[in-house]
Parts: C-alpha cells; sequence; structure tokens
C-alpha cells in the first residue's frame, strides 16, 4: 500500500480510490469461484500506478494504463512473480481504461475495469465530481450543448481540454450517465444500476434548483 500511495502522491486518482476499488473488486469477485486473485489483487493495486505520469503530462499523449503497465512488470519482478503471472495483470492494467482501444480479455480484468468504473457513479461519484472541480476551479455548474462542448472542450480520445469549464453536471451527461451500459459482470451491472439512479436523481434535482 505504501508504495502505491507514494506513486499516487500528485494524483487525482489517490489511494483512497484504490482502496474503494479493492473492496469493490472483492466484492465483484465473491461471485466467481473461478477468479484467480494472484492476478487479481496485483492488478487492483497497481492499476493507477502509472497515473503520475499522465497527469503531468499536459499534452495529453501519456496513457496512464500502458506506463502503469511497464511499471508493474518492474515491481513485479523485483518480486519474483512468475512471468505469465505478470503478464495477465499488466494486460488486466492496460485495459481497465476506457480509451485503452482494447477490452478486458479474463475475468480478473472485467472485474478490475467494473470495480474502478463503479468508483466513478454513486454517491463516491457524485462526490469525486465536485472534488475534482474544485481542484481546478471549475464553476458548480454549467448549461452546455453537448454537442458544441465536446467539439470545443474534448480530444478525439475524450481528453478535456479545459478542465476549468468543465463541471460536474457535463462530466455526468458526457460520460458518468453511460458507465452502467459499459460494464461487464452481472455483479458489476447489478451494482451500476443502483448507483446510477443515485446519481441521477442526485443531478436531476441539481438541474431543477439550478431552473434549467
Amino acid at each position: 500500500w505504501m508504495m502505491v500511495e507514494e506513486a499516487l502522491s500528485c494524483s487525482a486518482h489517490d489511494i483512497d480510490h484504490v482502496r474503494r476499488v479493492y473492496k469493490l473488486a472483492l466484492q465483484i469477485a465473491g461471485s466467481y469461484p473461478e477468479v484467480n486473485y494472484e492476478v487479481l489483487i496485483p492488478a487492483v493495486l497497481l492499476h493507477d500506478i502509472g497515473r503520475r505520469e499522465e497527469d503531468l503530462d499536459l499534452t495529453g499523449k501519456t496513457d496512464h494504463a500502458i506506463v502503469g503497465a511497464v511499471k508493474a512488470r518492474e515491481i513485479l519482478e523485483h518480486m519474483e512473480i512468475r512471468d505469465e503471472i505478470i503478464c495477465e495483470i499488466q494486460k488486466a492494467i492496460v485495459t481497465h481504461r476506457y480509451r485503452s482501444g482494447q477490452g478486458p480479455a479474463s475475468l480478473e480484468a472485467a472485474i478490475l475495469y467494473d470495480a474502478d468504473k463503479l468508483d466513478a457513479i454513486g454517491a463516491v461519484g457524485i462526490a469525486r465530481t465536485f472534488m475534482m472541480a474544485g481542484q481546478e476551479g471549475a464553476r458548480l455548474y454549467r448549461k452546455v450543448d453537448l454537442e458544441a462542448y465536446a467539439a470545443e472542450n474534448l480530444t478525439e480520445n475524450g481528453r478535456i481540454l479545459n478542465q476549468e469549464a468543465h463541471t460536474p453536471n457535463v462530466e455526468y451527461m458526457i460520460k458518468l450517465k453511460h458507465i452502467p451500459d459499459r460494464l461487464i459482470t452481472e455483479v458489476g451491472r447489478v451494482l451500476a444500476r443502483e448507483r446510477a439512479a443515485v446519481m441521477k436523481d442526485f443531478f436531476d434535482a441539481l438541474d431543477q434548483e439550478m431552473g434549467e
């Protein structure tokens, strides 16, 4: 945990996020007796270890999933983990990201993917969006035309160009409300529907209170 916490010290995806994803991953994995925990647990703990490099690269070219997979191999080789296990862990780390261009190809990778996405929705997801908005100096709320906004403030791979213009309600409309449709495991989808309902109720209420 200490090693992971140090690697995430400058990242918005901090050690608390990793702990929540770990808990969610174990919750999902409990329904799948065939899970290989030798793959799942290291993949969960190390999945965001490349975040600092991505956060510090203002060009948007660094992919934390790819960087993380490389860094994970270095760590795991030092721990003398078998190469076939390292390869599976790396694959799970690479495919946990939306824009990696690859989908999870194993049960362990699917569980990591789902657990990571679940932490972005529900009450925790709401809290995270406002925490990020505060960090970036963004406004509480902004009414936008989504198509025009995407053309103006999102790159082709979905990276935000101007964080100050990206409000929590915009993040919900563009990304977070679609997460339940993208999950893979049956357990993950059930949890996502529950969390999505909480998030929808909140942002509907926010729209109403803001007079939109």
